[in-house]
């Protein structure tokens, strides 16, 4: 067995090997936790090497050097951002735009730190010798730091399982679709390495699971250096076959990683933290409905979740009795044939008298956010629902009038009590709570793609390539990420992000849209870093949910394409400085974009909880309202 564990070693840093040579009896736990700390070591040495490197403006050695320390981080990666996730992301390899400090009160502006910003720094004609040099001391004395915490982390079993499942996603979400490079083609090779570290960690209970299930251990050892492998010999970033590898690879190692798991009676997060976690470590593919939490994002708990409160609901999200007029629902705007959209470029206000301000999202999948509209206005799904109700253009109610009106029915008054135990009262917190329940239930991750990459269906060759293209050469899935396919990051989920584009007000580009967008939603982040900056939406079910953008500007998919090949706002002569768009062009031609829309378009599926009501509860008190329509006139 000795042997075996040298051989799939072998394609590993010296670094990660020397602790299991030092003491080939070490448990894993022991060898994980000597090599993390060797791995920050190295990172901590190669941070500080490059500094110097860059004081001394040495431009020979600057891209070589780079890419030494890039590796060095990417051996311990796995590790390092499931051990210190915040640390990870503000300091080390986070993203390279501005951001805002959350823990002020008032509105800082914080420069983006880390290998990223460095990366950009690098690799560019025109040399910014003094901003680099800044960026690189900051990461030397941030990882000097990690040399400290390093020796005080208290890694086990589960911790290790988890954070390997976890590099499965971020090498498929982030990895290979390029975006922690922004400025090298080296993803592929860097996740090769990401990824063969994660790889010698796991195999390390080969022993063990020998002992258990030999033909179950084989196939895992051999699947695990296969997708290294595949990595390792496909360096080539537009033609990398992400399809074969989500399918092959990817996916089936992250369903036999928790077999591993299972097998070895190692237990899960929880059985140990009474927490509410962001992703389901009991998930057996990345694909599906259940690797994502959305009670992590509601103040309802997962207790409180029941088929009663879904049914209530379902009753009020299409009774336009929570309307002033009696005349407007939820479902006017979200409907279930759209994908919980309108059809509109932007939604008809309560009394036909104008529109509101902005494009009817998607619904589907909607509740699975850490915040909601377009500008991240609220942080609850629950409390979105107050902007709906006290909008004078939508509902104009308040939630008294609604608990009034909802009170003088019978039928409602048994629905809530069915719903919430005898008794129960009819309140804004209850209301909330049963519309926060139907939304929730609004979940579908069964689309022809998802069944394709959980291995369960076949999809076209159009598909097939789009897919290639989406995740890797258009870039887009570095802002619409999988498996949500929208702006909630990987592989914790936890955060949102928004997206500056350069949206014009017609397809003429006469102008570039005047919406503020996230600058002029909450006081707090009131900054000009976020002007014209918008929530990026998933774009499964685009095929339903036309026109798209927050205007509703382009009736068409060739028409977004277009915008995004040609660099958006700033690639048609508008004046973005903020753009976080790439400002040139993808150079995709017809058929390539012809492919990335037949594959969004295979991301159709709705979910089963969508369909109207029949009828609705009747009011007893005002029986005229009894004849109002399903879904509210609209």
């Amino acid at each position: 067995m000795k042997g075996k564990w040298i051989a799939y070693l072998g394609v590993a840093s010296v670094l990660s090997i020397t602790p299991a040579f030092q003491n080939m009896e070490k448990n894993p736990v022991e060898w994980v936790a000597s090599s993390y700390e060797l791995g920050i070591d190295d990172f901590a040495s190669k941070a500080a090497s490059f500094t110097e490197v860059v004081r001394m403006k040495d431009s020979v050695s600057l891209q070589s050097d780079f890419v030494e320390l890039r590796n060095a981080f990417k051996r311990v990666e796995y590790l390092l951002a499931y051990a210190d996730p915040e640390w990870h992301a503000n300091f080390i390899n986070g993203a390279p735009l501005p951001h805002l400090e959350p823990k002020t009160s008032g509105i800082v502006v914080l420069e983006p730190e880390g290998l990223q910003r460095m990366e950009e720094l690098v690799y560019t004609d025109e040399m910014e010798w003094s901003v680099l040099l800044e960026k690189s001391k900051v990461l030397r004395d941030q990882t000097a730091q990690l040399k400290t915490f390093a020796r005080h982390h208290n890694f086990d079993d589960r911790k290790i399982f988890e954070a390997v499942r976890l590099e499965l996603i971020r090498t498929l979400a982030q990895g290979v679709t390029g975006f922690d490079t922004p400025g090298s083609d080296l993803a592929i090779a860097e996740s090769a390495i990401a990824l063969g570290a994660a790889r010698d960690a796991i195999l390390l209970y080969d022993d063990q699971l020998e002992k258990k299930d030999a033909a179950f251990a084989s196939e895992f050892v051999e699947k695990w250096n296969g997708a290294v492998s595949f990595l390792e010999d496909n360096p080539d970033f537009d033609s990398f076959d992400r399809a074969t590898f989500t399918v092959d690879y990817i996916e089936p190692l992250f369903q036999m990683t928790l077999t591993a798991q299972s097998i070895l009676y190692i237990e899960f997060s929880d059985e140990t933290s009474a927490g509410v976690e962001s992703v389901n470590t009991r998930s057996k593919h990345i694909f599906s409905a259940d690797l994502i939490n959305p009670f992590f994002f509601t103040q309802m708990r997962e207790g409180e979740y029941s088929p009663e409160k879904i049914a209530l609901g379902k009753q009020l999200f299409f009774d336009p009795i929570l309307s002033q007029n009696v005349q407007r629902s939820c479902a006017s705007c979200h409907r279930p044939e759209l994908a919980f959209t309108d059809g509109l470029p932007k939604s008809i206000s309560l009394h036909f008298d104008g529109t509101v301000e902005r494009n009817a999202p998607t619904l589907v999948n909607a509740a699975l956010s850490p915040r909601f509209f377009y500008d991240l206005r609220t942080e609850r799904l629950e409390t979105q629902f107050d902007h709906v109700i006290f909008n004078p253009k939508e509902f104009n109610m308040t939630y008294s009038a609604i608990v009034e009106r909802l009170s003088d029915s019978k039928e409602y008054r048994e629905l809530f009590e069915n719903a919430y135990g005898e008794g129960a009262q009819i309140n804004k917190r209850n209301v909330e709570t049963a519309i926060a329940s139907f939304v929730v239930s609004l979940s579908a991750f069964d689309s022809p793609v998802d069944r394709w990459l959980r291995g369960e269906a076949e999809v076209s060759e159009g598909v097939k390539r789009g897919y290639n293209l989406f995740m890797g050469k258009a870039a887009c899935g570095t802002c619409h990420f999988a498996p949500t396919f929208a702006g909630l990051v990987p592989p914790l989920f936890q955060d949102i992000e928004t997206e500056v584009l350069g949206v014009p007000v017609d397809t003429m580009y006469s102008a570039m849209d005047p919406d503020m967008g996230r600058s002029e939603g909450i006081m707090k982040e009131r900054s000009e870093i976020y002007n014209n900056s918008f929530k990026t939406l998933t774009v499964r079910n685009i095929k339903l949910t036309a026109p798209y953008m927050h205007n509703g500007v382009f009736t068409s998919l060739d028409q977004v394409m277009e915008f995004y090949n040609n660099g958006g706002g700033a690639g048609k002569g508008f004046e973005v400085p903020n753009q976080t768009l790439p400002f040139d062009s993808l150079s995709l031609n017809d058929a390539e974009l012809a492919d990335i829309i037949e594959f969004m378009e295979a991301l159709t599926d709705l979910p089963e909880n969508g369909t109207a009501p029949e009828s609705l509860p009747k009011m007893d008190g005002r029986p005229e309202w009894n004849a109002r329509k399903v879904g509210g006139v609209y």
